[in-house]
């Protein structure tokens, strides 16, 4: 890395279209300065060099260095007017952020950051066998946040003792997943303070790692479908390679099958038919670009992952969280290496992920174990990309993989169905949330340091989510197959979801079409004053925090639930919270939490079973195994009440021994009926061998065909996403947010109020963005080009403005405009006029009008002006109103 010097510090050199600034100024206590311009980030050393960048920046050209870190070490951190430690954020432009948190929700953020570092500040040693720098790297950088600056770097220049896996790279590992993550903040952001010596040495090892894809797979067939001629170019030569290779040793005399996309699908499919180890054997025994010391390794894949078994260059591990940390971080080397083709082989394999978690959802869905080490790749991906496509669909991933954890977030704790069950994620997300009883006192990840240091911060649409600022309501939802990325694998979900929000708590619940294996099925979260949240987790078998097993089945309509399996010898267990109160009355199990009730009742299960948790006197939550009871299914009924359905814990269990009705007639059949104490039914028929059950629902049954991401159960929810429709709807606490990704790979965001349509402008300086000024050499007003769906940056009014259109023939003319949705524009209020003279008007109502979808945030207006007497002269009025 090459730096302009100076007696106090190092500074980058940042162009601008027509001067040349030098910035480096140290911050107040209250004012953050961006270290480094998002848009050119470039440094010199020798006047040869400032001279070239003086004439690239006078010319508008671009010269082949290679991009800045992070600013100076100095000016990395300062302290604010109340003493807490504050980054200088990586700066992005205003069009690719969300719109800014308040003070007080940033002052706040910064306070829990505060915390994690407190916890972490002693933490400056780094082990660098294998990963093992997963858990060390963050923790040092808390390490450096908190002031032991020396320490830590000393710490993170730590030499790798796998010297022969990371010799080609000199000596710099570039090859675990879990380490790439953090050498990625190390080196984009923490830069300036390394050595200049081992800061050159990654350069280079950067260089050197993306000349060619490090992880050549079978996948690069769907770039072959890119729209980028590079790509397509590049993938069908690796592939070629590949195909060759492996039909050579296979004696297979296959088809030439040139560029066409299809063909190479078909050609896949049999291949991905075999199983994950199999086709990733054949990745790595006939892989192009093997490890230049392990060649193609010893194998087999499964039995380690390290480069001597797996012989590539980079972790071959495919989950979605070591697919994120390893092709964002290949993506921001080869970025700033200048390796264009594998750059853009890497956007296209980003953009496909990213586009897939908005139509068909995430193969490793709302993971407690895994889903932050998806997140913090992404924060990497939003901070350092220099490409703005690039940056916004790392904005795409994290607003997603956010609402994702808002939904199963309650007050510092996680919960709700979850694919790969563990635990973690809730000590990653409080930092952003903040929800807990204590967040000062929060048990934090070291990953929160990719959040912690990030420009990204989440919409307030979807902090309001976390925050449950909104009505009780039952949302259904689906997740993809674990690799829906094969060909085929996306025609249709693996697993359905049903999730009920009330006052005080959530209850989520699953059924797969197949048994998907490490699933937890049910998972239900209760408001606790003390604890924030307290779990009821239920499983067939002896560890209820566990997966769902094949013939689990489970019904579920908002407070009520029925959970059948065959009668088999397989146990039931509960885990229960351990301060509730508890009783049996009538063979119903009753437990008292603070704000919510639950009455089970069991189904071939000894009633009695209870009474070891009546008898409890502990204080951790008690694992409850129930003895089994002849019976030809086994399972529960149960249903939750609170204040806001039952009045006080009394009175909701009277009105369940009055009222509620679990109907087992035809048990022998699978089948059970539940009536709620409100009237409401719940009807599970235990389908066998097809594992999605019968569901009814109040008489309607539950439609499997029903493949929407997220969607209500009734008229409306706080989250939407349509299957396949990429829409992204968020709306909680008097906030809205809405982003689409396109089938193409394009971010849209929408601004769903002015001040976030001029928030995204791109210039600011020229005072443009106050409602009633204009663009320059615009005609139209900013509201009125906001009202219309136009761009903050430029006058668009050819395409924004009302138009007369003919038809053809004798037909009259209709009156045309095109606007985002009403729902998207809360702040305007449209009226069309119509006037004969100009100086009478009249209003044309609503029923009028021909309203036509365009898409999912946008409409037309046409207004026929058949039988209208000329002259009409017509006039659509905008009003901005409070939202």
């Amino acid at each position: 890395m090459q730096w302009v010097k100076t007696q106090r510090r190092r500074f980058p050199l940042t162009c601008h279209p027509l001067s040349v600034i030098l910035t480096g100024m140290k911050p107040s206590a209250t004012t953050r300065i961006p270290p480094l311009s998002h848009s050119v980030r470039k440094t010199i050393s020798q006047p040869v060099n400032l001279m070239r960048m003086l004439a690239a920046c006078l010319l508008g050209g671009a010269i082949g260095l290679f991009p800045a870190i992070q600013a100076s070490a100095s000016d990395l951190f300062y302290d604010d007017s109340e003493g807490l430690v504050r980054a200088n954020l990586p700066t992005v432009p205003s069009a690719l952020q969300n719109p800014p948190w308040p003070e007080d929700l940033e002052s706040a953020f910064w306070a829990r950051a505060n915390a994690a570092m407190e916890k972490f500040q002693h933490r400056r040693t780094v082990n660098t066998s294998g990963e093992q720098e997963k858990y060390a790297y963050p923790a040092v950088m808390y390490a450096y946040m908190a002031g032991f600056t020396e320490e830590a770097i000393s710490a993170l220049q730590t030499e790798d003792v796998d010297q022969t896996d990371h010799a080609w790279t000199l000596g710099i590992d570039y090859y675990w997943g879990f380490t790439l993550k953090g050498q990625m903040r190390k080196f984009f952001f923490y830069g300036a303070s390394l050595d200049e010596a081992y800061r050159q040495r990654m350069e280079d090892a950067a260089a050197i790692w993306t000349a060619e894809d490090p992880r050549v797979s079978l996948e690069l067939v769907h770039s072959l479908n890119s729209s980028d001629a590079l790509v397509r170019q590049y993938a069908l030569s690796l592939l070629g390679s590949l195909k060759e290779a492996y039909e050579a040793e296979n004696e297979i005399d296959g088809p030439d099958l040139g560029d066409d996309y299809e063909a190479w699908l078909g050609w896949w499919q049999p291949i991905a038919d075999q199983g994950w180890q199999s086709y990733e054997d054949i990745e790595r025994r006939f892989n192009p670009f093997p490890h230049p010391h392990w060649g193609i390794g010893s194998g087999p894949v499964g039995a380690t992952w390290e480069p001597k078994t797996r012989g590539m260059r980079a972790d071959a591990r495919n989950t979605d969280n070591l697919r994120a940390m390893r092709e964002t971080s290949v993506y921001l080397m080869a970025e700033a290496s200048g390796n264009e083709k594998v750059r853009r082989l890497y956007k296209d394999k980003i953009m496909r992920h990213v586009r897939d978690m908005y139509h068909v959802g995430l193969g490793e869905w709302d993971s407690e174990n895994y889903m932050h080490h998806t997140m913090g790749p992404y924060h990497n991906l939003y901070d350092f990309a220099e490409d703005p496509e690039v940056v916004a669909l790392a904005k795409a991933a994290l607003d997603f993989l956010y609402t994702s954890g808002a939904l199963k977030y309650l007050n510092g704790v996680y919960g709700g169905p979850v694919k790969r069950t563990g635990g973690g994620i809730q000590r990653f997300l409080e930092l952003a949330f903040g929800t807990s009883p204590d967040p000062l006192g929060h048990d934090y990840d070291e990953d929160t340091q990719f959040a912690a240091t990030s420009a990204y911060r989440v919409p307030l649409a979807v902090l309001a989510l976390a925050r449950r600022e909104f009505e009780p309501v039952e949302i259904l939802g689906t997740k993809p197959t674990y690799s829906h990325w094969l060909p085929g694998a996306a025609e249709q979900p693996e697993t359905w979801e049903t999730l009920y929000f009330g006052e005080s708590y959530s209850l989520g619940t699953a059924n797969a079409r197949i048994s998907p294996g490490d699933v937890r099925a049910w998972h239900l979260l209760a408001r606790d004053p003390v604890q924030g949240a307290v779990s009821m987790l239920a499983n067939s078998g002896t560890n209820p925090s566990r997966s769902m097993r094949s013939d689990d089945q489970i019904g579920q309509a908002e407070n009520l639930a029925l959970w059948l399996r065959p009668g088999d010898s397989r146990a039931f267990s509960f885990l229960f919270p351990a301060g509730a109160g508890r009783e049996m009355q009538d063979g119903v199990w009753f437990v008292e939490m603070a704000e919510t009730w639950l009455a089970i009742r069991p189904i071939g299960l000894a009633s009695n079973s209870f009474q070891n948790y009546i008898d409890y006197t502990g204080s951790s939550p008690y694992t409850l195994s129930a003895s089994l009871e002849g019976a030809p299914y086994r399972g529960f009924a149960l249903e939750i009440g609170e204040a806001t359905t039952h009045g006080t814990y009394a009175e909701f269990k009277q009105d369940v021994l009055d009222n509620q009705v679990l109907d087992l007639t035809s048990l022998n059949d699978g089948v059970a009926s539940l009536t709620g104490t409100n009237g409401s039914t719940l009807r599970l028929s235990h389908s066998g061998s097809n594992l999605l059950p019968g569901v009814r629902v109040n008489g309607v049954d539950r439609d499997w065909t029903r493949h929407d991401l997220w969607s209500p159960s009734g008229d409306s929810a706080p989250v939407q996403l349509g299957w396949r429709e990429g829409t992204l709807r968020v709306e909680a606490g008097g906030h809205l947010f809405v982003q689409t990704v396109t089938e193409e790979g394009k971010v849209i965001p929408l601004p769903t109020s002015y001040a976030d349509w001029a928030h995204a402008a791109t210039d600011h300086a020229q005072g443009q963005t106050a409602p009633f000024e204009r663009v320059a050499g615009s005609g139209v007003l900013n509201f009125v080009r906001y009202a219309m769906g136009g761009s903050p940056d430029q006058d668009t009014a050819s395409t924004e403005l009302p138009k007369l259109v003919w038809t053809e023939g004798d037909a009259p003319p209709t009156y045309t405009f095109t606007r985002p949705r009403p729902e998207y524009r809360t702040d305007v209020l449209y009226t069309i006029r119509i006037s004969h003279d100009l100086i009478d008007w009249e209003d044309v109502e609503e029923e009028d009008l021909e309203i036509e979808p365009l898409d999912p945030m946008t409409e037309a207006i046409h207004l026929n002006l058949a039988g209208s007497q000329p002259p009409v002269f017509i006039l659509l009025k905008v009003t901005k109103v409070e939202p």
